[in-house]
């Protein structure tokens, strides 16, 4: 039996939108966890502001912070990752989106930002500490 391709295309679809479903969840996926540094070298200075800390459930750098409320994978790479997170700043709340993209050897981590509300996390490229 010959689909119509109005169902072909339907299939097609249903399939995109639930791999795309089955790659949204509330955690940042564990090979951007660490912490990260505005030093190529990845060597933290000591008296600088803090770096930038990445676990499951949050982000967190000088003076600021996100708890993390939505993750999705970026397409189908995946070294990339969509973060919605609700975030503090100076005294300022709001809600923010941020997109992670990890380099392939997990060096280099590049956060874009557009439109930052409360907290500026990107754009920003950063090293993984060591």
């Amino acid at each position: 039996m010959k689909l119509p391709k109005t169902s072909f295309f339907a299939i097609v679809a249903l399939a995109f939108v639930g791999t795309l479903y089955a790659q949204q969840g509330h955690t940042i996926p564990k090979e951007f966890h660490g912490t990260w540094t505005w030093n190529k070298n990845g060597i933290h200075p000591e008296n600088s502001e803090m770096p930038v800390k990445i676990s499951a459930k949050e982000i967190s750098g000088h003076e600021s912070s996100g708890q993390v409320t939505r993750v999705a994978r970026s397409g189908t790479d995946e070294q990339a990752c969509v973060v919605n997170i609700d975030a503090a700043c100076e005294g300022m709340e709001g809600k923010e989106t941020l997109t992670l993209i990890l380099s392939t050897d997990g060096r280099r981590l590049r956060i874009e930002q557009e439109n930052p509300t409360t907290c500026a996390f990107g754009p920003s490229v950063l090293y993984r500490v060591r």
